[in-house]
């Protein structure tokens, strides 16, 4: 249909070459089915959680998830709970689409109680895979909600109105694949509900190509379950796959009972009890100490009227009530119980209802910051103390909710109750990477003071002059260190010995290979930046180095070098015992041919338990649980998908957490052998995170900073 004056009217009549016009017409069902499907039913785990919400939704006090799988991926999944179960007719209303138990009109949407409303998941579940359903009515009216039935889904319960009273009742039994009933029978079953899902995307083979290992499925199953027993102390919950248990839990009014039994006391014992009351909401959790903390945010855990959740606001509020106790770009463990007015939490915004909106964001955050804030300073746990000669002692763990934001010299691991000399800080836009010099210096790395080098140079002397005059007036004589500043023996000089010998033998294919021109070490600022003089062709430089990446960087190409290889590991006198999470130790096993070829050599040793028997050799004889835990985190993060990113990250974190510290006091013998093993490294200019190891001044720059012409 067109009108006259219609600008669209020419349009509708015309195609483009070659295509064949299409009419527009409704979808059939199995079609509609399948749509709908992909977007509530991502992978196995969006199964279990729909089938879990549902059992949660049903008054259930136990719920049981088995998975079964093959090297060819997950194959089964079942969930069994005691729940209200329900009778034959709405057993067989409950796989048809939009149809629910949790509310009758639109303005229930605004005041949701329960963790199912849409009535699309069994549909959804049923369209895309072998589904059973075995399910007994219990006692009329008995549901989360009180009257209303079982979960989403939409499991359309009874309201105690068709129950055959009086006789006995029988379950009900229903078999559907791909959207088409193939049975519904009766059969004899205890009361409450058990789904069995086999063969699941067997008719949607795009969406089955795209899933990932087993590993990694039943990683995401785990973080359901284990979320969902964190939400709901109050019910049992067990897990098994290939009828092995890895998560059990029983019925208790303590999240610190519940969290005991999935992480297991070493782990909840050091943990600080956070609770508070507002006059909207109700806070009942856990958090970790400062110590305990991980490179990624997957370890704060959420829930909103006991409905996991992922909230980036949220998870930014649980940061910030740390404050400067934890380094920019680490994270604690945290288990929150949120328990909110729903009018002000929207959580349907989301297909999987994940993600949720919150009304009054800001006061919530607020309130959260404060309820871990008092929760650390409850536990006793305490800042460092004030730099040595500052006068000052720290009275407060926390100076201020700005705190938070104070921590970017995090990233390069310095302190960050350590201020940077104003006029480095307020010219920042006056640093530069120092980039190769392309012509074949000769000679040696580091140079002395003496005459004849000077002569040589062509008046050389007096630029050294002019360079020691411009580094003592940026430099205070506190905060760079020479050899003379440091008086006898410093504990901290035998631990950097022993790194620098590790990577002193590393045996070098090209030894006269060198990167870097020649340099002289000035001193040591504030134990995280080594001050040297290079010197170039066109005239000296001020350089100043960050002794971690530059480590960083030296140990990266060490272990990536000798990957593979019978020297890259070494045998502990002891072994070390590791206790990890269950999903810890599932990524572990999975990955333990890639922790072979950097040097671990792990065995189990129990249940989630492991004997480490060797370790890379740039660790030395230390080993510590905290990197394995962070190379085991990065492992269970989903955005490194490929065996070289994995390979890749791993290498990184063992580089970072073997390096030399900021903080670390260096002589000038210790700080010559760092920067001689750097100018042998392939890219001795970036640490292998990308930032720069070293940045420089020119003459002229310095010149420029002080005004001179």
């Amino acid at each position: 249909m067109s009108f006259e004056g219609d600008p669209f009217s020419k349009m509708t009549a015309q195609t483009p070459s070659g295509r064949k016009k299409r009419e527009i017409r409704l979808l059939d069902e199995a079609t509609i089915n399948k749509i709908a499907a992909g977007e509530v039913i991502e992978r196995p785990a969006s199964v279990v959680k729909e089938l879990v919400e549902n059992s949660l939704d049903s008054g259930a006090s136990s719920i049981s998830v088995d998975i079964g799988s093959d090297s060819a991926g997950i194959f089964r999944i079942r969930v069994i709970d005691d729940g209200c179960g329900m009778d034959r007719d709405s057993a067989q209303m409950s796989i048809l689409r939009h149809a629910t138990s949790k509310i009758t009109n639109a303005s229930d949407l605004f005041s949701i109680h329960t963790l199912g409303f849409r009535g699309e998941a069994l549909a959804s579940i049923a369209g895309v895979s072998k589904f059973t359903l075995i399910t007994k009515e219990k006692d009329p009216g008995f549901g989360r909600t009180g009257g209303f039935g079982r979960g989403d889904g939409g499991d359309n319960g009874d309201d105690g109105n068709n129950g055959n009273a009086g006789g006995i009742v029988a379950g009900t039994k229903i078999v559907v694949q791909g959207g088409y009933i193939l049975e519904v029978s009766d059969i004899g079953a205890p009361a409450g509900t058990t789904v069995l899902v086999e063969n699941l995307f067997f008719n949607t083979p795009a969406r089955k190509k795209f899933l990932k290992s087993r590993q990694t499925e039943f990683s995401h199953i785990y973080s359901v379950v284990e979320n969902a027993a964190l939400a709901n102390p109050d019910i049992s919950f067990s897990l098994s796959h290939n009828g092995k248990e890895k998560l059990s839990t029983i019925k208790t009014d303590s999240l610190l009972e519940t969290a005991s039994y999935i992480y297991g006391r070493g782990i909840t014992d050091d943990m600080c009890k956070v609770k508070s009351a507002g006059v909207f909401m109700k806070i009942d959790g856990l958090c970790s100490m400062q110590t305990v903390n991980y490179p990624i945010s997957k370890q704060i855990i959420i829930s909103i009227n006991k409905r996991p959740v992922v909230s980036q606001a949220i998870v930014r509020a649980v940061k910030r009530g740390y404050g400067t106790l934890l380094p920019k770009d680490r994270y604690p463990a945290a288990f929150l119980n949120i328990t909110i007015d729903s009018g002000i939490v929207d959580f349907n915004v989301h297909p999987a209802k994940r993600e949720v909106r919150l009304s009054r964001e800001k006061e919530i955050s607020e309130e959260i910051v404060s309820a871990i804030r008092d929760a650390l300073e409850s536990g006793n746990i305490h800042a460092e103390t004030a730099p040595a000669g500052s006068g000052t002692a720290q009275t407060s763990l926390f100076s201020g909710t700005e705190a938070a934001d104070a921590t970017s010299h995090a990233s390069t691991g310095m302190n960050p109750n350590t201020s940077p000399n104003t006029v480095l800080n307020a010219n920042q836009n006056a640093y530069r990477p120092v980039f190769p010099n392309t012509s074949d210096t000769p000679g040696r790395l580091f140079c002395n003071d003496s005459g004849t080098e000077s002569a040589d140079t062509g008046g050389a002397a007096g630029s050294h002059s002019d360079m020691e005059s411009s580094v003592k007036a940026l430099f205070s004589s506190e905060g760079l260190r020479r050899d003379e500043g440091v008086a006898g023996y410093h504990p901290q000089f035998s631990t950097t010995d022993s790194q620098l010998r590790l990577t002193e033998n590393f045996d070098y294919s090209d030894s006269d290979k060198i990167m870097l021109p020649p340099m002289e070490v000035v001193g040591q600022y504030d134990d995280a930046y080594i001050i040297a003089r290079m010197k170039n062709q066109d005239g000296d430089e001020l350089v100043i180095v960050d002794q971690h990446a530059a480590h960083e960087r030296i140990l990266y190409d060490n272990v990536s070098k000798i990957r593979n290889s019978k020297k890259n590991s070494q045998e502990l006198l002891v072994p070390s015992v590791l206790s990890l999470k269950p999903k810890e130790a599932e990524v572990l096993m999975a990955n333990r041919a890639f922790l072979e070829e950097e040097g671990f050599v792990i065995e189990e040793f129990g249940k989630n338990t492991f004997a480490v028997q060797s370790v890379p050799l740039v660790l030395g004889k230390r080993i510590g649980t905290e990197i394995l835990s962070d190379i085991l985190t990065d492992l269970m993060d989903d955005s490194r998908k490929t065996i070289e990113e994995k390979k890749e990250k791993i290498t990184s974190t063992i580089a970072c957490r073997a390096a030399i510290k900021a903080g670390a006091v260096l002589t000038r013998e210790q700080m010559e052998r760092l920067l001689n093993q750097l100018a042998r490294t392939d890219l001795p200019y970036t640490c292998p995170h990308g930032r720069p190891t070293m940045i420089l001044f020119s003459r002229s720059k310095l010149d420029s900073l002080f005004l001179r012409s």
